[in-house]
């Protein structure tokens, strides 16, 4: 669509508003880019979210390289645009469960589950090196609005790391903060390893132990954050003296 590439608004509207127009590539064409495609790459604001507006727009379409097409809108979206395209390729889905031991049509919920067919938007929204947004706009405040945290925290990109290895360093400490009890402790599935009158004992992952002796060795080191080469091997010594201690109990 040549007026979206060259950022008419008003003849895409008039063009949109035709049931005839191809909103999309064509059939066959995966070497071509999409109208939003076009609009994104030439900076059209107006004329991406005319398209976004339509519901049949694909906004997952790649190119021959691969590339998202959320890495050429994202800088020039909105916050409520951002989630929408992102809610269109997370790595969660719902699916409708139903209730055997309730004989009942209505005995039906939705339930979160692991979406095996997206295409890793989630994962490149969370890696500065892949997406960047407008400075007004807050990556943590799109994350609040995910509706499953573990599941979407505990995926992956397309090279099979963890997302949360990947994201910018403030994203990822407030997904670890709303993911882990005291903001550093996963909580263990299954049943507790002791209970008494007055505690409850539960197996935990502790994803703060190395930057707590780190910060700890550092601090005593010189106060400016940094660890000479007595503190790190000091360092290292206790963090696999409580390594040790750990597998040894």
């Amino acid at each position: 669509m040549l007026a979206a590439e060259l950022g008419k608004a008003d003849i895409v509207r008039i063009l949109l508003a035709r049931p005839e127009t191809q909103v999309n590539r064509v059939i066959n064409a995966k070497k071509s880019p999409t109208p939003l495609h076009l609009a994104s790459l030439h900076g059209h604001i107006d004329v991406v979210k005319a398209l976004l507006d339509m519901p049949q727009v694909d906004v997952n379409a790649t190119m021959e390289v691969g590339s998202l097409l959320l890495e050429y809108v994202a800088p020039y979206l909105s916050a409520s645009g951002l989630v929408y395209m992102l809610s269109k390729d997370l790595p969660i889905m719902t699916i409708e469960e139903t209730d055997f031991e309730v004989r009942d049509e209505l005995a039906k919920q939705l339930v979160v589950v692991a979406n095996p067919d997206h295409q890793f938007s989630w994962a490149a929204f969370l890696d500065p090196s892949i997406v960047q947004v407008n400075d007004s706009i807050a990556k943590e405040a799109i994350a609040m609005q995910v509706v499953d945290f573990f599941v979407a925290s505990n995926s992956k990109d397309k090279h099979n790391r963890s997302v949360l290895a990947t994201a910018d360093h403030s994203v990822a400490m407030y997904l670890k903060r709303q993911l882990y009890f005291g903001h550093r402790y996963e909580i263990a599935d299954g049943p507790p390893v002791h209970q008494s009158a007055t505690s409850v004992v539960v197996q935990a992952t502790d994803h703060g132990m190395y930057s707590q002796v780190f910060d700890d060795y550092a601090d005593a080191a010189d106060g400016c954050g940094l660890l000479n080469e007595d503190k790190f091997l000091s360092c290292i010594q206790t963090l696999h003296n409580v390594t040790s201690a750990l597998l040894d109990g």
